[in-house]
């Protein structure tokens, strides 16, 4: 629904640059040479003539902080969702303090999903959906799928896909604090085929106090032909399972930049 609001206002709203995005990224991923990015490229070479002519401790004695000291304890187990059962974040640590749960055990697998749509003010929307499994060990499966739409002058809407399927290996966490390094092959498609890539990233939650939840991401590979990196940053809030959250999504595939403000819903599961 979010996402379809998001093309019409694309369609009807005015077009702040020059567009013609997802054609510049498919030519850098399939290698081959566009006439807007010559263009541009002309223009920089013209413009630089003309240039050279002229967190920390908390209450209670409980160690916390943003770089984790200590594997999970009893690795892996996980509350339902975080804050649940008095915690103070998410990972089960098995504190004395913490509120009892008869009836329920820590879990041996959870996972999240989340759905979320952005839109980069220059006609570009971005839609998608990503998860991860996470497993009685250290080791993680994390997935990805996001569709990029764009309104043309013709009246047309051009589009593309880029699906991603990884590990990630959790290096520490404690009840406030999880942080990640991982690889996944990304698979980008259009109608005319399908180049492979693979992404290198690491990957940062931080629970600030119930019902707040702070997420980093930081990527780079190549998809294709060309260099592709991301950075991202979302701030979240919890009510019971359900995280919503907003922030900044940014990607860069060659030379084009992608991304804008985004706004999604995780399913703590």
């Amino acid at each position: 629904m979010l996402s379809a609001v998001l093309i019409a206002t694309a369609m009807v709203m005015p077009s702040v640059g020059k567009g013609g995005k997802l054609s510049r990224v498919r030519s850098a991923v399939k290698g081959q040479p566009s006439r807007s990015s010559s263009s541009d490229r002309g223009d920089r070479e013209a413009s630089a003539d003309r240039s050279g002519s002229g967190r920390g401790s908390r209450g209670g004695g409980r160690r916390t902080g943003f770089f984790p000291s200590r594997r999970v304890a009893n690795c892996c187990r996980y509350i339902d969702y975080p804050y649940v059962w008095g915690a103070a974040g998410y990972a089960y640590v098995g504190r004395a303090d913490a509120e009892p749960a008869p009836d329920r055990e820590p879990q041996k697998w959870a996972g999240r999903l989340a759905a979320e749509s952005s839109y980069d003010f220059d006609g570009l929307v971005r839609t998608g959906v990503r998860g991860m499994l996470l497993t009685p060990s250290l080791l993680e499966v994390h997935f990805s799928a996001d569709g990029w739409f764009e309104p043309l002058d013709n009246g047309e809407v051009d589009s593309l896909g880029l699906f991603g399927l990884g590990l990630a290996y959790r290096l520490g966490a404690d009840e406030q604090s999880e942080f990640r390094i991982g690889a996944d092959y990304r698979q980008f498609a259009d109608a005319t085929g399908g180049r492979p890539g693979i992404r290198f990233f690491a990957d940062a939650n931080l629970f600030l106090g119930k019902p707040w939840v702070l997420t980093f991401t930081a990527g780079a590979g190549v998809l294709g032909d060309a260099v592709a990196w991301d950075l991202r940053g979302t701030f979240g809030a919890l009510f019971g399972p359900v995280e919503i959250y907003l922030g900044y999504d940014y990607e860069r595939v060659g030379d084009i930049p992608l991304g804008g403000p985004v706004l999604g819903l995780q399913l703590w599961l």
